[in-house]
């Protein structure tokens, strides 16, 4: 069954659809080009995938996976212009599971959930092509997490990173 479709927003002749077999939960993202009909399936076959979130250059997705381990909610990024695989960006580690909430605008970086329980989740930043940040490049002064306790939003100061600027 079809469990989600996300029309591409910087390109109306995309849509990214998600499907199971039989309701195994273990959602594939397939890539829909709607002026030519060819639909191509972006995912390994087997694991869960979801929150697929598009790149503003439109050609991009950032999505979870369980593909690395089948338990970790890892992140994952796909071009869907080419026939390469999702490239593992962020693997989850702890028992930690992670979401991709959205991208930056210039597609550099992800903003992801962690999530570890019920009262323990961050916000984080994640570099596309290293995994993390990296000091030397990014402009940053200073990032901190945000941490959701009972109900509140905490800034967690064991947790902020420290960049320098680039001089």
């Amino acid at each position: 069954p079809v469990a989600l479709a996300e029309p591409n927003p910087f390109s109306a002749e995309q849509l990214l659809i998600g499907k199971d077999v039989g309701g195994n939960e273990n959602i594939q993202l397939h890539h829909l080009d709607l002026k030519s009909g060819v639909s191509r399936r972006l995912t390994d076959g087997k694991s869960l995938h979801g929150s697929p979130v598009w790149a503003h250059a439109g050609q991009r997705l950032a999505f979870h996976g369980t593909g690395r381990d089948g338990m970790s909610y890892d992140i994952y990024v796909v071009d869907t212009t080419t026939d390469a695989p999702p490239r593992l960006v962020f693997p989850a580690s702890g028992g930690d599971s992670f979401t991709v909430l959205d991208w930056t605008l210039d597609d550099r970086q992800l903003l992801v959930r962690r999530y570890s329980s019920i009262t323990d989740s961050a916000l984080l930043l994640v570099d596309v092509e290293t995994g993390g940040l990296d000091a030397e490049r990014d402009p940053l002064l200073s990032i901190g997490a945000v941490a959701i306790e009972q109900g509140r939003i905490v800034f967690e100061p064991s947790l902020e990173v420290g960049l320098r600027q680039a001089q």
